[in-house]
C-alpha cells in the first residue's frame, strides 16, 4: 500500500513545520539562538562576511598596550570551538582589532597590555552583533553576521593574549 503525497497533504506538512518553528520563538518573536535560520557555527566563524575578509592580519613581536575602545565577548560554544573575544584597541600610534585568545573581560576605557598570539588550529567562534543581524533581517535586507560596527572601519587585526 502506497501513500500519495497530494497537494493537500503536502500543505498540511508544511504548515505543521512552520508552526513548530514559530513555537520555538521567544516572547519577543525573535527565534532563540539554536533555531536561527543560519548555522551559529558558520555565522560566528571568523571571516564570515566580506568586510572581515578585508582585515589585514599583522604580527607585533614586542607586544603592545593601549586603551580599549570596544570589547565584545564570544558566547560559550561547543568544546571543539575556541571562543575569542574581540577588542578594539587604541595605541599610541594606531587603532587595531585584537582577537583575544585568553579568557577575561574588559570595558571601554580599560588600559591593557597585549602579547602576540597565534591563530588556533581548530574552529573559532567570535561575537555576533545579534541586534544588527535581527534589524537587517526584519527590514528585509540580507542579514550580515558582524562582530561590531568596527568590522568595516578597522582593518589592522592581530591574534593576541591579554597580559595580567
Amino acid at each position: 500500500m502506497s501513500i500519495k503525497l497530494t497537494p493537500f497533504i503536502f500543505n498540511v506538512i508544511v504548515l505543521l513545520l512552520v508552526s513548530n518553528q514559530l513555537a520555538a520563538q521567544t516572547q519577543t518573536g525573535i527565534p532563540i539562538h539554536k533555531d536561527w535560520k543560519h548555522s551559529p557555527r558558520n555565522c560566528h566563524h571568523l571571516l564570515s562576511n566580506t568586510s572581515q575578509c578585508n582585515w589585514q592580519f599583522i604580527e607585533v613581536k614586542a607586544g603592545l598596550e593601549g586603551t580599549v575602545i570596544a570589547w565584545d565577548q564570544a558566547p560559550e560554544q561547543e568544546k571543539e570551538i575556541t571562543n575569542v573575544s574581540v577588542a578594539i584597541l587604541k595605541t599610541a600610534k594606531d587603532t587595531i582589532r585584537v582577537l583575544i585568545l585568553n579568557k577575561g573581560h574588559h570595558k571601554p576605557g580599560d588600559h591593557i597590555k597585549i602579547t602576540q598570539g597565534s591563530e588556533p588550529a581548530e574552529d573559532v567562534a567570535v561575537p555576533l552583533d545579534r541586534d544588527f543581524y535581527i534589524q537587517q533581517e526584519r527590514s528585509g535586507e540580507k542579514p550580515i553576521c558582524r562582530i561590531n560596527k568596527y568590522d568595516t572601519q578597522i582593518l589592522k587585526t592581530m591574534w593576541g593574549n591579554v597580559v595580567n
